[in-house]
């Protein structure tokens, strides 16, 4: 899944690892470019971190 990921964004797969992992945060301009290929909304992809973290 990260390999296909990392193709549709136009990124190395260990780049979405580290998303992934939580040590580096995505650009709101990678936001909207991962939302896209996972075809949800870019306030989805937020919702979820802001859920997450507020545990």
């Amino acid at each position: 899944m990260q390999e296909q990921l990392s193709e549709r964004v136009d990124v190395v797969r260990s780049f979405i690892c580290t998303l992934e992992s939580g040590k580096k945060q995505p650009s709101l301009d990678m936001v909207f470019r991962l939302a896209a290929a996972l075809g949800v909304k870019p306030g989805e992809l937020v919702d979820a971190v802001a859920a997450r973290l507020a545990k």
